[in-house]
């Protein structure tokens, strides 16, 4: 029987292996216990609008901040031909909003049928594909290590969160874990 940690710890762990909407719910979670405020968008997709990204997100902290997000699970590596609909998303919401998002999230899972510790880090066309879209290119892999650091108490979700939000287009390198301690 699991112990309550343990099984939070199984149910994130998810973050790491899954894709689709299942990888969506569990990046919603993570995103959530770190303090943002979340709304999924495919759940208040009405019939016939077109598609839009995932997540909003906003911070009680910081009103008027929110950020777009997409997810992804990928078998290889992460496809750049996505970021087309990444940026489609980011036009929409600034027609819809009147202005751009603060932030842009391209969170990925990818080479998620392999062992994280195996996995080769995103290119440099994946780089500079997220810096020409204006989108944060996060692995789900170090959004659920820095889920775990702040569930064991080594990190603050505050810090975390900061160090995101402050990320410039590109690959985002999460903050060490000693930097919050």
């Amino acid at each position: 029987m699991l112990i309550a940690g343990e099984a939070a710890d199984a149910d994130i762990r998810r973050a790491i292996w899954s894709d689709g909407t299942e990888l969506v719910a569990v990046v919603e979670k993570i995103l959530t216990r770190l303090g943002f405020t979340v709304q999924n968008m495919d759940s208040e997709l009405k019939e016939g609008e077109p598609k839009r990204e995932d997540l909003r997100l906003t911070l009680d902290c910081n009103p008027g901040w929110a950020a777009i997000v997409e997810i992804k699970g990928y078998t290889k590596g992460t496809r750049t031909n996505d970021a087309d609909r990444i940026r489609q998303y980011r036009e929409s919401y600034g027609i819809d909003e009147g202005r751009v998002p603060d932030l842009t999230l391209w969170i990925a899972n990818p080479h998620r049928e392999m062992d994280p510790s195996s996995r080769p880090a995103p290119d440099g066309n994946v780089r500079n594909t997220a810096q020409l879209i204006g989108a944060v290119h996060v692995l789900t892999t170090d959004l659920y290590l820095q889920w775990a650091l702040v569930e064991h108490a080594r990190k603050k979700a505050e810090d975390v969160v900061k160090h995101l939000i402050s990320a410039e287009p590109g690959l985002w390198t999460p903050s060490s874990p000693d930097s919050a301690l």
